[in-house]
């Protein structure tokens, strides 16, 4: 890994928030080893994979290989129709893991360090879904970000909901509706969801973001 390289990811807001993280706890970061970097757009790290040597406050030595990747959000859309029943809109895409189809609550990752989680998904809701959602109506359905997979990634998500009314005819409108950058290559199908059927999909996005929604709402779909 070329020196220059190495430079362009310890300035990077990727790195430096996940070493602020790791110091904040009294680790230390004793060796970093740069082993792959991706980047999709001049000037910006998009992910970079890191073999690290890590002191912990108790004295413990402990080598760990990590792809970085920043925070990320999820937003959980409740949507309130005149039928009386409670939907949601979430996203059908294939994913990179295995090609299979997976339906998941629209969300994305952090790419600048300048664009808050909140702010985010707003942006987000916009692009992925068509609608509007104004700040004050955003909400948060945690405190703090939910770590995803701690052995070996650094991401975090901030799941937040927002609550709207549409009528049948509406959200029928909303329902295999094509959305997602296609130059990028996502491509995104937005689906009408029952509420009580989230759980059949099985994705961190569904099941983290259902449970943590009854709980802010006290409810049970």
């Amino acid at each position: 890994m070329s020196r220059k390289l190495e430079e362009f990811v310890f300035q990077s807001p990727i790195f430096q928030l996940w070493k602020k993280d790791v110091e904040s706890t009294g680790t230390q970061i004793s060796k970093i080893d740069v082993l792959s970097v991706i980047s999709r757009s001049p000037g910006k790290l998009f992910s970079v994979f890191i073999d690290t040597e890590m002191i912990t406050p108790e004295g413990e030595r402990v080598p760990r290989c990590m792809l970085l990747r920043g925070k990320s959000v999820v937003i959980v859309p409740v949507v309130h129709c005149d039928d009386g029943e409670t939907y949601t809109l979430m996203i059908k895409q294939r994913r990179p893991v295995d090609g299979s189809y997976v339906t998941e609550f629209p969300g994305g990752m952090c790419d600048s360090e300048d664009e808050s989680p909140a702010s985010l998904a707003i942006r987000e809701i916009q692009e992925e879904l068509g609608l509007s959602v104004k700040a004050e109506d955003l909400k948060p359905l945690q405190n703090e970000p939910i770590k995803v997979c701690t052995g070996m990634l650094d991401e975090q998500i901030y799941f937040f909901y927002f609550e709207t009314n549409i009528s049948q005819k509406e959200l029928a409108n909303f329902d295999g509706s094509l959305t997602g950058h296609h130059h990028d290559g996502e491509f995104l199908v937005v689906q009408v969801v029952k509420m009580s059927e989230v759980t059949e999909n099985l994705n961190c996005s569904a099941l983290v973001g259902i449970k943590l929604l009854e709980k802010v709402l006290n409810r049970n779909f």
